[in-house]
């Protein structure tokens, strides 16, 4: 379940008219993160295909398409149209403030089950972004595999690398010089009292919170990247 990195704003308690959504076709809809993202423009406001299109920096007949689609399911409504010559100009808005999915109309058994699915596709375009920016940094390197060896302290690892690496390739250090990509990715399991878990959780969600607030669109050299933070108790069969 990917959980928020920021807090709401604070302020008078916010009274939301909630829309349930109980049907399966559009519950398997909105839980699609490519989908979901064409419904924004419309929660709670009012918009023209147009106007969503400019707000999402996609092409009209791409959210029409998808607005249609939103409009079939319910999931929209069209609020008023202002005429023109030609066709007037229909606009649309979420059918509630909000918009409550059940995981019973979802199709999945269980949370995790739902949730499994929802992080699949999260981390597929996090794993392709990953490993093409690794593919590109070191195309000159060979075919990539994997290595299975056990260095002078007896410690045996399994890890990344080109065929032609040198056999104290680190793939942590090679990404971290300056000419090499953004990117890194593990995965450590941690034996911690609890006020220490605690204290990590702050320090990711303060991390992730300072980079946030970092974030910008100006500058040539500006391109989107995708920060995956987590933190989970194991359970003692995963130890």
């Amino acid at each position: 379940m990917t959980l928020p990195l920021r807090s709401r704003p604070t302020g008078a308690p916010v009274t939301r008219r909630w829309h349930r959504v109980t049907d399966e076709t559009a519950a398997a809809f909105l839980v699609q993160d490519a989908n979901r993202r064409y419904l924004r423009p419309f929660l709670e406001k009012a918009a023209s295909v147009s106007e969503a299109a400019e707000e999402l920096g996609e092409a009209v007949e791409s959210v029409y398409y998808r607005v249609r689609r939103m409009l079939e399911l319910g999931i929209v409504e069209v609020t008023r149209e202002e005429p023109r010559a030609g066709r007037p100009v229909k606009y649309y808005r979420s059918v509630g403030q909000g918009l409550f999915v059940p995981f019973s109309v979802t199709g999945a058994a269980t949370v995790e089950e739902i949730t499994t699915a929802s992080n699949a596709q999260i981390d597929q375009r996090f794993v392709r972004g990953q490993v093409t920016a690794m593919r590109q940094a070191f195309e000159d390197r060979g075919a990539w595999g994997y290595r299975l060896f056990r260095d002078a302290d007896g410690s045996v690892h399994f890890d990344y690398a080109p065929h032609d690496a040198p056999d104290d390739f680190d793939l942590l250090q090679a990404m971290l010089a300056p000419d090499a990509p953004p990117v890194v990715s593990a995965w450590i399991g941690l034996p911690l009292p609890r006020e220490e878990a605690k204290a990590l959780q702050r320090e990711l969600v303060e991390l992730a919170a300072r980079y946030r607030a970092k974030a910008t669109t100006e500058g040539a050299s500006v391109r989107y990247y995708m920060l995956r933070v987590g933190l989970a108790p194991l359970l003692d069969s995963d130890e």
